[in-house]
């Protein structure tokens, strides 16, 4: 543990500047019993990665401009309202300004990366708060036109169960796309990810969701060069 409080000083210091080897990290920090919620970990990570944007850079990390393109599909109309949820430092909220989209709304859990969205002046509203493990998100019922999640729903950040109230706070009609590893979604042996019941919490929550008639999928997509050349998975739903 001593370990990995000092790697939080620079998170990516002993681990290179690899965003895949960071995410190992903070699964690891996430999985540790101590003090904190899995949840100020997160937080906590997050604020000292002083180094955040490069790094990502560094990645080849194509996912601000992958999900914006197909919201941009999905959504044809500039003028609606989005919920850009994990926005951290706003990659995703410039590729979407860039498309015409200027009513955003930001939230992340990192209020270090927040204050870097801030000064770019692409959101209407940035709040810090968990993405969506909670059980009500600070925001109003119908809110929002649609809702864009790139990078953050995975094993160890958003779980599929934030998805329950993002129909809440998206209207009848809107739509919620999410971008992630599509590793998390993979069943080999060699997959750490399917252990933490990951892919049965995503299965059951869609299942429930769409047997309840709240939302449909609208599609499910492999996306090449995601992020260090490896692919992604999106999806889309129109809510109900």
């Amino acid at each position: 543990m001593a370990d990995e409080m000092n790697a939080t000083k620079s998170p990516v210091a002993k681990q290179a500047t690899s965003v895949v080897r960071y995410h190992e990290f903070l699964k690891n920090y996430t999985d540790d019993a101590g003090t904190l919620t899995a949840e100020q970990k997160c937080a906590k990570l997050y604020d000292n990665w002083t180094t955040y944007e490069q790094d990502v850079a560094n990645a080849s990390y194509n996912g601000a401009s992958l999900s914006t393109a197909m919201l941009s599909e999905l959504c044809p109309d500039k003028n609606i309202s989005i919920l850009d949820c994990g926005a951290g430092s706003g990659l995703v909220g410039e590729k979407l300004r860039a498309e015409g989209f200027t009513n955003l709304t930001g939230n992340d859990i990192s209020q270090t990366l927040l204050d870097i969205a801030e000064k770019k002046n692409i959101y209407k509203k940035l709040v810090c708060c968990d993405g969506g493990n909670v059980a009500k998100l600070p925001f109003e019922e119908n809110e929002f036109d649609a809702l864009i999640c790139t990078g953050c729903v995975s094993p160890t950040a958003i779980r599929p169960k934030a998805f329950v109230d993002w129909t809440r706070v998206v209207k009848p009609g809107g739509v919620f796309l999410l971008l992630a590893r599509h590793r998390y979604w993979q069943t080999d042996l060699t997959n750490k990810w399917p252990k933490l019941g990951f892919i049965d919490e995503f299965d059951t929550v869609i299942q429930d969701l769409e047997n309840s008639k709240k939302v449909e999928m609208i599609f499910k997509r492999v996306v090449p060069d995601y992020v260090e050349g490896t692919e992604g998975l999106a999806f889309a739903f129109r809510v109900l």
